[in-house]
């Protein structure tokens, strides 16, 4: 390399460092916070209880009957119950549950996404499963990830992802 361009590569390496520490700078600029009252901001909420359901609940979350159901990265769809943070069941599934979970009537839906796309029934009571079907993958085998539809007795869901996908309905 010549000297010319060694040079040329150094001034552009310090103009990029300096341009990033100003930036840097800048970001981290904030108008301190306006004082709230403490009249106004009222009493700290105090925890009620703690329930140990999943390591990460995704998508949507569903509530009836003072139960909340919801899907997660550990396999498991879980029924909690807002009253007492009581698991009421869980059920395990072939894959994570990535686009939450559904609740119409009786029944709590749920599609899966790797290793295996599928979409699951489960009795909204026990968390047993009613039953399930295969989401054909569609390249690059992103399978199912959002959350399930239910409209006029079709269960609808979303599989694929990226540059290809599908809707499919079940009835």
């Amino acid at each position: 390399m010549s000297d010319g361009r060694r040079d040329l590569h150094r001034r552009a390496l310090s103009l990029a460092l300096l341009l990033g520490s100003v930036n840097a700078a800048c970001v981290n600029f904030r108008p301190p916070p306006v004082a709230v009252a403490p009249a106004a901001a009222g009493n700290a909420p105090t925890l009620v209880w703690t329930a140990h359901a999943g390591r990460k609940f995704v998508g949507r979350l569903e509530m009836g009957d003072s139960i909340i159901y919801g899907g997660s990265v550990d396999r498991k769809v879980y029924a909690v119950d807002i009253r007492s943070g009581d698991v009421r069941w869980s059920a395990r599934l072939s894959g994570m549950v990535a686009g939450g979970v559904l609740l119409a009537g009786d029944t709590v839906y749920a599609a899966t996404s790797r290793p295996e796309g599928r979409i699951y029934a489960l009795r909204r009571s026990t968390g047993k499963q009613i039953w399930q079907k295969p989401a054909p993958p569609v390249e690059p085998h992103f399978h199912t990830a959002q959350s399930a539809l239910v409209d006029r007795g079709l269960v609808i869901v979303h599989v694929g992802g990226h540059d290809a996908g599908a809707l499919m309905a079940f009835d």
